[in-house]
């Protein structure tokens, strides 16, 4: 049979990302090598595809969803048993002569242990060993997508991979900013420990006069770790699809916040912000986009050259009115011929096993779904520049939710009962220590909160933990408002950050006040006040 009977032709195609989900036409454009970073990626995706050896006509390798084309259970079973000769053989001159990069169009059959099928196929050349010529092969995803995967879970899947991928390159950073002043706070915690020990002698006027700073270092030790771990939430955690008005600005600097540790060892932070208006999006996909940029930017400068080497993060308003964030490096730069192709999914100048070759070309699929445009300049040897243009939000469109609402400190005195609902006893313990002046009850669980409230008892506050077994906040909150009326708007939502996408809607959706954790004493103590003037009115 001839292969023009089958419709072989040439084709150009882009790896093209869709509304609906990544439809991988032409896949891995330009990969030098099909590396095993390459093949954790691809294994997720929801069309088929394998790799073909041609001389031999043997397939070497397939991902979970070609073994379901297949019918195969594991890769081991599909190597053992199916061969390219044969049916298929027809094909071997023609992927013979396919350089890496260039693609085909052709039909294969496909042997399932029954019976067989003939799939459309995109035929991709790519780089074996000297003696090894390699084509990845692609069923086309429309037709031939396994029902148990869909498009949206599986972009969904590889964006997440992407965000824990860059978590980890960061890690050894983060561990480091965070250990830091943990180390200090530790120190004085067990300083201040010794000097109040009851074997101790009293104070001296030194050590007392001392205890004041230790204290307030302590303090501010803390308060770097909280910064920390926010700004890695607001990065890690699930991403709503809802698009709302998110602060350019504020987003950069999360990111920054995120790999101040990887880029303090190479280069120099500079921000230059006019303030430009809110952007339509969501803040977690955004920090994702810039941490991609700011990664890639500071893999590109060689370590220890801080005086040589900078970071410019600028915002600005583009021609159209878009506000525009520009992220400017001095690193080595991209060479001429790889210009066209830093958006390509897999492609990468960096060396084996450093990254998947996925982060520009998510943040570039990102920005372009949220209306937006990504552009990238650089000169070998020189550096580059990345601006990234979304449209402005419109005044309709809220902000993006921050969950804790803390109102101003007030002098007032009042007495106040209050109710805190935690399955952490340290927290608890603490809320006694720091509501001293009021009647605290505590409760360790929903139920244990639930007995208590059947009493017959009422309280001013009710300050309750979202993330709990047993029950959850959201439904210590709805029992609350079934079995005991009018009390559900005592509750203050407390939250650590972690809670999934249902409960997040939820507590956004009421007017209750929000508390962040970790919170601190004098927040405590203004909420419990602005709890009781709202409903002394």
């Amino acid at each position: 049979m001839r292969s023009s009977h089958l419709g072989v032709r040439a084709v150009v195609r882009c790896f093209t990302l869709n509304p609906g989900g990544f439809r991988p036409f032409a896949l891995i454009y330009g990969m030098v090598a099909f590396s095993d970073a390459a093949k954790v990626a691809v294994d997720a995706f929801v069309t088929p595809v394998w790799v073909v050896e041609v001389e031999r006509a043997d397939l070497v390798w397939a991902n979970r969803s070609a073994l379901t084309l297949f019918g195969a259970a594991t890769l081991e079973e599909l190597l053992a048993r199916e061969r390219m000769k044969g049916a298929n053989a027809f094909l071997a001159r023609e992927l013979g002569r396919l350089a890496a990069g260039a693609r085909l169009e052709s039909e294969f059959r496909v042997l399932q242990p029954d019976f067989e099928r003939l799939v459309t196929c995109t035929f991709t050349g790519i780089d074996g060993d000297a003696r090894t010529k390699l084509v990845l092969v692609e069923a086309h995803a429309d037709r031939n997508a396994p029902a148990s995967l869909r498009a949206p879970e599986f972009e969904q899947r590889i964006q997440s991979r992407d965000r824990m991928a860059s978590i980890g390159a960061l890690t050894a950073g983060v561990v480091h900013g965070i250990n830091n002043p943990l180390s200090y706070v530790i120190a004085n915690l067990e300083y201040v420990k010794r000097l109040l020990s009851p074997g101790a002698e009293r104070l001296e006027a030194k050590a007392l006069s001392e205890l004041g700073d230790v204290l307030d270092d302590s303090l501010d030790g803390a308060e770097r770790v909280r910064s920390i771990v926010s700004d890695l939430g607001s990065f890690s955690r699930p991403s709503d699809a809802r698009v709302l008005a998110v602060d350019l600005e504020r987003a950069t600097d999360r990111a920054l916040s995120v790999t101040a540790n990887e880029i303090r060892h190479r280069a120099r932070v500079v921000r230059e912000y006019t303030h430009v208006p809110a952007v339509l999006g969501t803040e977690a996909k955004l920090v994702q986009v810039i941490l991609n940029v700011l990664i890639n930017a500071t893999h590109s400068m060689e370590m220890g050259a801080i005086e040589r080497n900078s970071i410019i993060v600028r915002t600005r308003l583009d021609q159209q009115n878009r506000p525009t964030l520009e992220i400017e490096d001095t690193g080595c730069g991209i060479a001429k011929d790889n210009l066209g192709r830093v958006f390509d999914p897999f492609f990468t100048t960096k060396p084996v096993g450093v990254g998947t070759g996925l982060g520009l070309s998510i943040a570039d699929r990102i920005v372009r779904e949220l209306g937006g445009e990504i552009q990238l300049e650089s000169v070998h040897g020189q550096g580059t520049i990345v601006r990234i243009a979304l449209p402005a939000a419109p005044l309709s469109v809220v902000a993006s939710p921050v969950l804790e609402s803390l109102p101003p400190f007030s002098g007032d005195r009042f007495f106040a009962r209050v109710l805190v609902i935690d399955d952490e006893p340290a927290i608890l313990r603490a809320f006694r220590r720091v509501l001293s002046a009021h009647e605290v009850v505590l409760a360790a669980s929903g139920p244990e909160a639930m007995a208590k409230l059947a009493e017959g008892r009422r309280f001013d506050v009710i300050f309750c933990d979202v993330m709990m077994p047993e029950m959850s906040g959201v439904e210590v909150y709805q029992r609350i408002r079934e079995c005991h009326p009018g009390q559900e708007h005592q509750l203050v939502f407390m939250t650590g950050g972690a809670f999934a996408e249902p409960a997040a809607h939820f507590i956004e959706s009421v007017d209750n006040p929000k508390l962040k954790k970790p919170f601190t004493g004098s927040s405590l103590r203004a909420l419990v006040a602005a709890v009781m003037r709202q409903h002394a009115r």
